[in-house]
C-alpha cells in the first residue's frame, strides 16, 4: 500500500465513523435534555466505540510513508471489526423507542454496515 492508497483508506473509513460519532453526539445531547437515561448510556458507548475507531485508524494508518505494505493491513481489519459488530449491537433500537431514537440509531448502524464495506467489499466476515 502506497501512501497515497493509504491516505485515501484513511479518509474512506473515517468518513463512517464521523457519522457514528456525529449522530452518537446528537443523540446523546438529545437523551440527556428528555432526561432518558437508557438512551444515554446506549449514545455514551456507541459515542466511546466511535472514537476509539478513530484512533484505531489513525494508528494503523499513520506509517504509511512508501510502498512497503502491498496490500490492505489485516491487522486493521481485525481491530476494527470487533468495535463496529458492537456499535452495531448497541444501535439496535428497542421497540418503545421514540421515533427520533429509532432514526438516529439507524443511521448510526448504518454507517457502521458501510464502514464494514469498507473494510470488506465482497462482504465476507462482516459483523
Amino acid at each position: 500500500m502506497t501512501a497515497e492508497q493509504a491516505r485515501m483508506l484513511k479518509h474512506e473509513l473515517r468518513t463512517p465513523i464521523n457519522h457514528i460519532i456525529g449522530y452518537s453526539e446528537l443523540l446523546l445531547e438529545t437523551a440527556i435534555d428528555e432526561g432518558e437515561a437508557r438512551v444515554t448510556q446506549q449514545a455514551e458507548r456507541i459515542h466511546r466505540d466511535g472514537q476509539r475507531l478513530a484512533a484505531l485508524v489513525d494508528s494503523h494508518l499513520a506509517g504509511f510513508t512508501d510502498g512497503s505494505t502491498p496490500e490492505f493491513p489485516e491487522g486493521l481489519r481485525l481491530s476494527l471489526t470487533p468495535v463496529i459488530a458492537a456499535i452495531i449491537e448497541n444501535a439496535e433500537p428497542e421497540l418503545a423507542d421514540e421515533l427520533v431514537w429509532t432514526q438516529d440509531l439507524r443511521r448510526i448502524q448504518l454507517a457502521a454496515h458501510k464502514l464494514s464495506l469498507v473494510l470488506d467489499p465482497r462482504g465476507e466476515g462482516t459483523p
